[in-house]
């Protein structure tokens, strides 16, 4: 979700409420003492919350809501080491498949379309995010789910994810999405449709109205 509009005054009445209470459940999380703020909570405890939805097969997002509502101290500190413990397997397998997606990528391509058999669907949005950022191009990750191939995809600033592939909707198994992500997927047989698609729809855009 952008952070724009009356998103940006929830953020902030967040951060106030935050710094007013130092609620103990999201102090062990900043690791105690950090300063609340925008950019710090992006970075420090956003990823460990997601982190459990990313890794739903080690860990049960359910447990959130218990582990915000709850006031016992011992059970606050035994979750949030548990929850630092997912985050940080999340970190090492995504660096591991990282590395198995750059030698899978063609440099010359304009929208990459990597497929890496036996990725964590979990991860495939934070590896395409990571392509994106350091190429400037827009891409979609592909790995196999039963039988099919399921993706996620992620744009650059001047690419409309949901517009252009809004069209091809009717050749896949699932599609979702906005300007500048989007999840997919498709039958093993449609991926070099896709690119063949890709290839004679997108122009290369650098920039967008917002």
């Amino acid at each position: 979700m952008e952070l724009k509009g009356y998103n940006i005054e929830l953020v902030r009445d967040a951060v106030i409420l935050m710094r007013k209470h130092r609620y103990q459940n999201i102090d062990i999380l900043f690791e105690n003492g950090s300063l609340y703020d925008e950019n710090e909570s992006s970075f420090r405890i956003v990823p460990k919350i997601n982190s459990l939805g990313r890794m739903a097969d080690i860990a049960n997002p359910n447990q959130l809501v218990r582990y915000f509502q709850s006031e016992n101290e011992k059970e606050i500190t035994m979750f949030a080491s548990q929850v630092t413990e997912v985050n940080n397997t999340r970190k090492k397998l995504a660096l591991q498949q990282y590395q198995l997606v750059k030698e899978n990528m063609t440099e010359t391509d304009d929208f990459p379309v990597i497929y890496v058999r036996g990725l964590h669907e979990g991860l495939t949005g934070l590896l395409a995010s990571r392509i994106t950022d350091e190429t400037g191009k827009p891409c979609i990750i592909f790995t196999d789910s039963n039988g099919l191939l399921k993706g996620s995809g992620r744009g650059n600033a001047g690419t409309d994810m949901f517009a252009l592939l809004k069209d091809f909707e009717p050749q896949t198994v699932s599609f979702g999405g906005h300007r500048g992500a989007c999840g997919i997927t498709i039958a093993p047989d449609t991926l070099s449709e896709l690119k063949k698609y890709l290839l004679e729809n997108y122009r290369g855009e650098t920039s967008v109205e917002i």
